[in-house]
């Protein structure tokens, strides 16, 4: 057998060693739900859409949700809901009674006229919810519906106080004698409108006298920077139920917005207007070529949008004023990767594989040297530097093979969490960072194990991971205490320029150059706060280079200078 191989074999095969593989591989799969974890836990705006239907004749009711990301694609994530229904009459009494005397106790008997008339639990697939049932409680006309929604994904958590006075309120509709009970709402900035009947015109702003609303819809607009596409977000409710020619208002060659007459014939609409798709009600949304905005999505606060329903007994339509939401490329990719490469991600793998790389050290060279490779002196010719190459080799693989199964485990559960994966080219730059760092201590130990051995190895070798990993940070924040005391400098950016300047003496940072270059790769910056200015000026490719070329080369030619000449007997 290949002495690398054996070498490799016997560190691999050790129960320690199989214990350490399968739990930093099972920590790669925890440290991903941990990471998540401290990020959906956070309260955050979520973007989300809703739809919600209630038939008071029939008791029909029909909630709808789509759960978006930072970056307004579907995540999926649990939703938690109420449905609650109060007697406005009733409300207006105790108003009356209570509100302008003793406010304490209107809202205490207020609450109290919350019935909650149906609440769930549910997770969503590929983003959304469907919930459909029949209520077993009537709601009468008097009544306002109001729903209480939570949400969580992996992006963070929002929640909705149980109350009268709070939770997204339903619109009434009254359609041939029956009332039902209406829900639309899109992400922030967003345009609700009512659906009206047309005849032989349209209106910038439709007539919504009693009985004409047979509808309502909530659009938004949101425009990811650097993409050909904006995307149109809709909620939409009609009476009549059928699909909806949506239009986007022109706009001119001078790149402003044309002037649409305040009413207009429905046969003129493609003079004012271009259409972009069509939709039905329900949750829905379009991507619209940004040439049609004709590069005023950074400019314009808000587009006209046409909605229209040509119907074979009726014609509805709605005028929207939609702003446009410009949002930064890369927002969910940045939260994850940002959590990925943080204390509570890769952070808790580098500070305690290390041990691991000194207990390898120690088995193979700092230990006794009676077992490895060395058996092969017995039995066949094999050189000092054939023996000393091989051990150091060996270790180098058990490093790299637990480091793959610990990053693959990791990067899998993350993706299979949230759907954000690196390029190939970051993920290498990342796997790279971690496993170079290790090789880089690991070469630094095998030093210190030719240089020592048994329990004087187990002390420098342990001081110098204690220096490395853990007081590390201390000194240089001593350093910047001592030299910038009394000095009016931003002391965040002293310590960040003096940290990466400092990291490159020592191994286990190796890392966080590559964390930086995989962010740069990635999103495009490593950080929105000024530090992320500082890193431009210190991190510097050939140094980084230089450095770990350095930390794995030297260590093992030094080792290797002092052990051709150390005695191979225990």
């Amino acid at each position: 057998m290949n002495p690398v191989l054996y070498d490799f074999k016997r560190g691999v095969l050790r129960l320690s060693v199989l214990l350490t593989l399968l739990l930093f591989t099972v920590s790669g799969i925890g440290l991903a739900y941990l990471a998540i974890t401290s990020i959906s836990t956070t309260t955050t705006s979520q973007s989300a859409v809703y739809y919600s239907v209630i038939d008071a004749s029939t008791r029909d009711y029909k909630l709808e949700a789509l759960l978006l990301n930072p970056d307004y694609r579907p995540v999926d994530g649990e939703v938690s809901y109420k449905l609650g229904c109060y007697n406005t009459t009733e409300l207006k009494r105790l108003e009356s009674e209570l509100g302008s005397t003793n406010r304490e106790e209107f809202v205490n008997r207020a609450s109290k006229l919350l019935n909650i008339l149906d609440e769930g639990v549910v997770r969503s697939v590929n983003g959304r919810v469907v919930v459909e049932k029949n209520l077993s409680s009537k709601i009468e006309v008097e009544y306002a519906c109001s729903l209480y929604i939570n949400t969580t994904t992996p992006f963070g958590s929002s929640m909705t106080l149980v109350s009268v006075f709070s939770g997204r309120q339903y619109s009434q509709i009254q359609v041939e004698n029956k009332t039902i009970y209406v829900l639309v709402e899109t992400p922030w900035p967003s345009a609700a409108y009512p659906i009206v009947l047309t005849n032989n015109s349209m209106a910038l702003t439709p007539p919504t006298t009693p009985g004409n609303i047979r509808g309502y819809v909530s659009a938004s607009l949101v425009y990811i920077t650097g993409s050909d596409k904006a995307k149109l977000i809709l909620s939409l409710y009609s009476v009549g139920g059928g699909e909806f020619e949506v239009y986007l208002g022109k706009v001119s060659a001078n790149t402003t917005l044309i002037n649409i007459p305040v009413s207009f014939d429905p046969g003129d609409l493609e003079k004012y207007f271009n259409k972009v798709g069509v939709v039905e009600p329900g949750i829905s949304s379009l991507e619209i070529n940004t040439s049609l905005f004709n590069n005023t999505l950074r400019r314009a606060p808000a587009y006209y949008f046409v909605l229209y329903s040509r119907g074979n007994t009726s014609r509805e339509y709605t005028v929207l004023k939609v702003p446009v939401n410009t949002v930064q490329s890369g927002l969910a990719a940045r939260m994850i990767y940002m959590q990925l490469i943080s204390s509570v991600g890769l952070g808790l793998f580098t500070a305690f594989f290390p041990i691991i790389v000194l207990y390898l050290v120690y088995v193979y060279i700092a230990k006794p040297r009676s077992q490895g490779a060395l058996e092969f002196i017995l039995a066949r010719p094999i050189t000092r530097f054939e023996l000393y190459t091989v051990r150091f080799t060996a270790g180098v693989l058990v490093v790299a093979v637990a480091t793959s199964l610990f990053y693959v485990a990791l990067m899998t559960s993350i993706n299979l969490l949230t759907g954000v994966s690196p390029s190939i080219q970051g993920g290498l730059i990342l796997y790279g960072g971690l496993v170079l760092s290790l090789i880089a201590f690991y070469s630094f130990c095998y030093l210190l194990g030719s240089l020592t051995s048994g329990s004087r190895y187990i002390v420098a070798s342990v001081l110098s991971y204690v220096l490395f990993s853990v007081l590390w940070s201390l000194i240089i924040y001593l350093i910047v205490y001592f030299i910038y005391r009394g000095v009016g400098v931003n002391i965040l950016t002293e310590i960040t320029r003096i940290q990466y300047t400092l990291n490159y003496f020592n191994p286990l940072r190796i890392q966080d150059y590559m964390q930086y270059y995989f962010m740069i790769q990635e999103v495009g910056e490593y950080s929105i706060l000024p530090t992320g200015d500082i890193l431009k000026e210190v991190v510097n490719p050939w140094l980084v280079a230089t450095s770990t070329i350095a930390w794995i080369i030297m260590p093992f030619v030094l080792g290797w200078l002092k052990f051709r000449k150390a005695s191979l007997i225990s």
